[in-house]
């Protein structure tokens, strides 16, 4: 305030009410710089521009998003990284009469690598160009490289002053699991596409959201409140998002800034062992009695790492409650006893480690809540000791190919097991029951009362297997993915009481109320599915994938619109792909899938149009396809229209038009399709095209695509 009375000639400690009344009287700019939280302007003297009607401006920078939307910023700015060549130029300017040294050719790739490390941020720039300014030989830059990878605070007083400066940020984290999340984060190697599931995942089984506001059995609402911390983090520019090709924030995963992970590496310095993603000599790895104070160990993707030295200083781990060893080989040299050495670990992910059998010493692993085996091809089968994990919350087994064989025992003693992940693993569940007396059935997994997410290995191949799905609760709200084909759900070919009338495939489809991703496959057509009616199927309010394929010309898809009311069809329905089902006219329904991002429709032959909006009594259709984004048309000889009524595509970037000979027209014009980039299709169906005017033809042609296509 000193600043702001001194400008404005008044007396210090004059009173907020006095400078009020002077700023009211003057056009002003006022510069507020690292503001953390909230300041109320009226409150200190400082009137609100909008008020003035004169184009007075207060600016202000923060780290936070909230705090921008608590002060109610009329334009957010966000201040992105430096990219390459205005960081190099940054950077060179502190070396003043020195910069012609970095254009020695033994130095420059050097350089440009510790400008590369410091990730666009202009305070590291500045720092590290500082520190660097009196570097004489290419050794000099070696070791700069070094540290700033392996102890970028010793590099320079300056760089501990850059930690020390986002450890602010770090401190001002509303909560501790905040923190716990971030510094969790530091574990993936730099520049990591961090899953966010997965580390949402890993920190629920840490015990991270632990406490009375939530239900531990409930994943869901946790999952929910570990999003929303990454959302703060995200907000608090301490995690990055990450972009999709096609531009969009994607909704799965975050990136960590390299500066960021160093600040929190050096915050959790002596709890944390991190070596992922790199190879490590002998003389890299720590010392022993640190090793044995960690509570978390990361090497992940390490495959460099000699196995003798790092089990030499492996010996104990008491405290250790995290292991991440995915895509590293070491554990195939572990020695007799290594797991024995860390008795309080709850989360470990071998996946991707080369393992030829199950490790027996993990069923020793108590405390154990989070086991990831998946991508492990070799190993065969699961030992009935596993049952002794009696804590095991998340069982992933993902792409475990060669699985065969899981003893009953070995799973239905899990009584706390919430998440169990078998999609693309070898195993088979027969005929729903049992395979062989002592094997694993659906029965089974229809006993884990806490099971709220179940992956199924692959498609149902009996109706007793979905009977017993669809009948037990448990699975009911588990499943998450299904296919069915269709003549292996004949009931008539099992040796149960054919189905009841009304007790329908899509009946019983419509219980499973936590599918996400449905496949329907008709290989050939069988009174047994008959029209596929989808009305049952379209009330799943979590199904985000479906794809139907292979229904001949009998079997009609079909779905009664008017009984849904005001109910959204498929509200989470993200993608929709129709495959070879001759028996479609039109499928105008999929213009009223409100979420709907990815449409794919291939070889159907008796389709003529897409939506039947005019005169076919569909016209109540206000907006069909507001999200759409990626639109493919393939092999559909009878298309003739994607619509007679003009449409407005508000989200489409992506159309592809590929042996359609008959589609003569496209249903837009260019002021209703502001974000497509690209019409891709054979040279000569563009040609063809029919336009209502020459402007329209001028205005799309920029976005052709030509694509070969054998007819």
């Amino acid at each position: 305030m000193k600043a702001i009375t001194d400008r404005l000639g008044l007396p210090e400690g004059s009173s907020n009410d006095r400078i009020f009344f002077e700023l009211s009287n003057k056009r002003f700019i006022l510069l507020l710089d690292d503001v953390w939280e909230k300041v109320d302007l009226v409150e200190i003297g400082i009137p609100l521009p909008m008020n003035l009607n004169n184009k007075s401006k207060v600016l202000f920078t923060t780290r936070s998003e909230e705090v921008c939307r608590e002060m109610d910023a009329d334009e957010m700015v966000k201040v992105g990284s430096l990219d390459a060549e205005r960081s190099w130029r940054l950077f060179r300017s502190k070396f003043g009469r020195a910069a012609p040294a970095l254009d020695n050719p033994g130095i420059q790739p050097l350089a440009k690598e510790v400008v590369a490390r410091c990730g666009g941020l202009p305070i590291s720039l500045i720092t590290v160009g500082r520190a660097m300014a009196k570097a004489k030989t290419a050794d000099d830059w070696r070791d700069a490289i070094n540290k700033l990878h392996h102890r970028p605070a010793e590099l320079s007083p300056g760089m501990q002053g850059v930690l020390q400066s986002l450890k602010y940020s770090f401190e001002m984290l509303k909560d501790e699991a905040s923190q716990n999340f971030l510094l969790y984060c530091a574990l993936f190697p730099e520049d990591y596409n961090i899953p966010k599931q997965q580390i949402v995942d890993y920190c629920i089984c840490e015990g991270f959201l632990d406490s009375e506001d939530f239900d531990e059995y409930d994943i869901e609402c946790t999952r929910c409140r570990g999003s929303a911390l990454i959302s703060g983090l995200q907000n608090a520019c301490l995690l990055e998002v990450i972009y999709e090709d096609h531009g969009e924030v994607s909704d799965d995963f975050v990136m960590m800034h390299d500066t960021v992970r160093d600040m929190a590496l050096w915050i959790a310095k002596h709890d944390f062992v991190v070596l992922a993603d790199r190879n490590v000599v002998a003389s890299q790895i720590p010392h022993c009695s640190i090793w044995e104070r960690a509570k978390r160990i990361s090497l992940m993707g390490n495959r460099g790492i000699e196995a003798a030295p790092f089990f030499e200083n492996l010996k104990s781990c008491p405290n250790l409650t995290t292991l991440l060893l995915q895509g590293s080989r070491l554990i195939q040299n572990a020695p007799k006893g290594f797991f024995n050495s860390m008795p309080t670990l709850r989360v470990l992910d071998l996946a991707n480690t080369g393992l030829s059998e199950f490790p027996m010493e993990i069923t020793s692993l108590t405390s154990l809540q989070y086991l990831d085996l998946s991508s492990n091809f070799e190993f065969t089968s699961l030992p009935v000791e596993l049952g002794n994990l009696t804590n095991l919350r998340q069982l992933i087994l993902r792409l475990t190919f060669n699985l065969t064989s899981i003893p009953r025992e070995a799973i239905s003693r899990l009584s706390r097991l919430q998440v169990l992940d078998m999609e693309g693993s070898g195993y088979e569940f027969g005929d729903g029951i049992t395979r062989r007396h002592l094997e694993m059935g659906l029965s089974d997994l229809a006993n884990l009362s806490r099971l709220v997410e179940f992956h199924l290995p692959k498609e149902i191949c009996s109706w007793r297997s979905f009977v017993v799905i669809t009948d037990s609760p448990v699975l009911r709200r588990s499943i998450r993915n299904i296919a069915i084909i269709e003549a292996s759900c004949d009931a008539s070919g099992d040796s149960v009481s054919p189905p009841p009338p009304g007790d329908t495939i899509f009946e019983r489809i419509g219980r499973l109320s936590g599918l996400r991703r449905l496949e329907l496959q008709g290989e050939s057509y069988d009174p047994v599915m008959g029209e596929l009616q989808l009305y049952p199927v379209s009330r799943l309010q979590n199904l985000e994938v479906l794809r139907i394929e292979h229904f001949r010309e009998e079997a009609k898809i079909s779905i009664n619109i008017s009984s849904h009311g005001s109910e959204p069809l498929f509200p989470r329905l993200r993608q929709l792909r129709i495959e070879c089902c001759d028996g479609c006219s039109e499928l105008t329904w999929v213009g009223q899938l409100p979420c709907l991002e990815g449409l794919y429709i291939t070889g159907c032959q008796g389709l003529r149009e897409v939506l039947l909006l005019d005169g076919g009594g569909h016209d109540h259709l206000v907006t069909p396809f507001p999200k759409l984004t990626f639109m493919v048309l393939q092999n559909l000889p009878s298309l003739t229209s994607i619509s007679m009524s003009p449409l407005s595509f508000p989200s489409l970037e992506h159309l592809f038009v590929l042996q359609c000979p008959r589609l003569k027209r496209l249903p837009f014009e260019p002021h209703s399709t502001k974000n497509l980039a690209c019409i891709g299709g054979q040279k000569v169906w563009w040609d063809g095209l029919e336009w209502n005017n020459h402007a329209d033809q001028q205005s799309f042609s920029s976005k052709f695509q030509a694509i070969m296509c054998d007819d």
